[in-house]
This record gives C-alpha cells, sequence and structure tokens, in this order.
C-alpha cells in the first residue's frame, strides 16, 4: 500500500489548546508524523510520496466543492487579520462566539474567529493554512491514486481534518481531508468510476465536520463509530437520531459507544456498520482512520488493546472495494506507529 504524505506538515505547530478553561501543551503535534512513518517503515512498507501542492489555485476546484468560498478566504488570511490588529502571534484563538443569536459579519479579525471557529482547540499560526493545504493535497493525490487502478492507499494528512465542516473548523481540524478525497472519488470521469462511495469514520470522536459536508446527499454514506457525545467531544453531534436529511435521509449513521469499549464490543459494532455499508455497495471506501480508541491514549476513553487493529484492517478489508485510509488522530507516542500499522497490514493481509 502507497503512502502519501506531506512533508512541511510542520509549519502547523501550535504550541498549547484551550481545553476546559485551561491552556494545556497540545496533543497534536508534528512528531506524530515522523513516528508513524518509522513504524511503517519497520514493517516493510514502501518509501512514501511526498506531496506538497504548488498553488492555492490547483488546490481550489476540488476545495469549493466542500467548503465554502468565505469560509476559504478567512482561513488564508486569519493569521495575518489577527496579528495586524494586535492579536497575539501564538496563534488565532476565538474569544467571542457569533452563537445562535447574533447574525452580524465583523470586518474585525480579532472577531472573525467567532464566526468560523466552534472551539478553542484549533489554533491558526502562521504556517496553518499552508500546511493544511498540503494535507489537503495529500488526501486528493492518494485518491486519485485509486483512481488510476490502485486498489488501497494511505494518506498521512497532517493537521487532520474531520471535524472540519463546510464553513467551520475546530478540534486540530481545518480542511476536511476526508471529505475531499470522497469528492476527489466521486468527481473521476463526471462521476461513473465512483457513483457512490462510504466514508467510515473509526476516530475515537465523531466526524462532525464530514456529517455536516454529506448530510443531505445520497451518493455518500457516512457512519461513524465514537465515544459517546452526552459525554465527550464534540458532544454537540453524533447522536444515533442524525440520519441525515432531504435526499441524504437515512445515509448517515452513528455508532455511539460508552466509555471504556473494548476490543469485543468494539468489533462487534464495526462488524454491524460494515454490513451497512456493504448493501450500500459502494464503489470505493475512505476510512477516516483514528486509532485514538487505543486503551492508553492519553485523551481517548475506550479500552482497545494493540491486538485489535489488525483486525479492524481485516474487517474493513471484507467491503472488497477500493479503499483509502485517511489519517485523523491518535496521540500514544509510544504505540502510534504499531497501532497505524497494524490496521494497514491487517488490510493488507485480508485483502
Amino acid at each position: 500500500m502507497q503512502t502519501f504524505y506531506p512533508p512541511d506538515h510542520g509549519q502547523h505547530h501550535p504550541k498549547i489548546e484551550f481545553w476546559n478553561s485551561r491552556a494545556d501543551p497540545i496533543s497534536e503535534v508534528p512528531q506524530r508524523v515522523e513516528l508513524i512513518l518509522e513504524g511503517l517503515r519497520r514493517s516493510g512498507q514502501p518509501e512514501p510520496v511526498i506531496v506538497r501542492v504548488s498553488s492555492l489555485e490547483t488546490l481550489m476546484p476540488v476545495l469549493t466543492r466542500i467548503h465554502t468560498q468565505s469560509y476559504l478566504e478567512y482561513l488564508w488570511t486569519a493569521y495575518a487579520a489577527w496579528t495586524a490588529e494586535g492579536g497575539d502571534p501564538q496563534g488565532v484563538m476565538p474569544f467571542i462566539f457569533s452563537g445562535s443569536r447574533m447574525t452580524g459579519s465583523p470586518a474585525s479579525g480579532l472577531a472573525r474567529p467567532g464566526l468560523f471557529a466552534f472551539d478553542m482547540g484549533a489554533l491558526i499560526v502562521q504556517g496553518t493554512a499552508s500546511a493544511a493545504a498540503d494535507s489537503a493535497w495529500t488526501a486528493i493525490t492518494a485518491a486519485r491514486s485509486l483512481s488510476c487502478g490502485e486498489y488501497s492507499a494511505y494518506a498521512l494528512c497532517r493537521p487532520p481534518g474531520h471535524h472540519a465542516g463546510a464553513d467551520f473548523y475546530g478540534g486540530y481540524c481545518y480542511l476536511n481531508n476526508a471529505a475531499l478525497a470522497v469528492e476527489t472519488l466521486r468527481m473521476s470521469s463526471g462521476g461513473q468510476q465512483f457513483p457512490r462511495v462510504a466514508l467510515l469514520d473509526i476516530d475515537i470522536h465523531h466526524g462532525n465536520g464530514s456529517q455536516n459536508i454529506f448530510y443531505r446527499r445520497p451518493d455518500v454514506l457516512f457512519v461513524s463509530l465514537h465515544v459517546d457525545p452526552a459525554r465527550e467531544y464534540p458532544f454537540f453531534a453524533g447522536y444515533q437520531t442524525e440520519c441525515g436529511e432531504l435526499d441524504g435521509e437515512g445515509y448517515n449513521i452513528n455508532y455511539p459507544l460508552p466509555f471504556g469499549t473494548g476490543d469485543m464490543e468494539y468489533k462487534a459494532t464495526l462488524s454491524t456498520a460494515l454490513e451497512k455499508i456493504a448493501q450500500y455497495s459502494p464503489a470505493a471506501c475512505v476510512v477516516s482512520l483514528g486509532v485514538d480508541t487505543f486503551g492508553a491514549d492519553p485523551i481517548g476513553k475506550f479500552a482497545l488493546s494493540t491486538s485489535a487493529y489488525p483486525e479492524i484492517g481485516r474487517l474493513i478489508a471484507g467491503l472488497n472495494c477500493p479503499t483509502l485510509f485517511v489519517q485523523e488522530g491518535g496521540y500514544n507516542l509510544e504505540y502510534l506507529g504499531q497501532l497505524v500499522q497494524g490496521v494497514l497490514s491487517g488490510f493488507e493481509q485480508k485483502k
């Protein structure tokens, strides 16, 4: 399986995140990419393909199908506008949110983050927009490899993407890499090559951004296994009652699971989810791959063991369709490479 990754991801390196009224060291660090690459090399995977986007113009035809123009313009200019008005150069962080009862659109670079950010855990630093663009291009490039006949690929994206919606960001995510990969597949050959695509999210946190983007579309089945949002981030999305709207009704499936979910319960739920996907008969599957389901993950709430991850890969391979893995979360630096490699190797062994 070919790996694609953006070597300049380190341009995005916030030092803190604001969580539960505390400014804490951020968990989503550049070291994650190098540890995953190290794990893949140890397993004998081929050397990764380096990805850099040549210009924003190259990206825009796909970006504008997923994200709004106003949000993209904000992302490209947020840091400069913030610092020009005296904002802390440590990073852009909203201090006021528009909320449901205020509908104005301020011009102030200090206030505009509150129009687009839904939390205080995704700082925008000077290199964030560039790194996010490269990360998005990594997912798009990997998706194009499937369009060219590859059966599987792995996009080692950083920053991650599944919390980013059409016009909002948060949860370490700025552009929705998995959604962009799905749209790239759907656009292949005028939509004829991949008429239906499944997006399976196995990060511990619900992919609220991905759900937002595809909620009204029947050509993309979104299925997510995640920790119960009644008790854990992102709190306001990921419930079983969220099933899609209009043409997309029935094409959004959530499986919230309790704190402490272990190997057996998780794999049983994943098997049920995969049966739903198989019934949809997708031409391809994109997997938002988070390994923060690991029992020793510092911000996770599940109890999966290392042995669960190869089996997860084997179960996904049972769909028997072209599959793209897009990296999301996973923050135990000691085991990160082993966990990702476990999923990918399990997939390849079953295939």
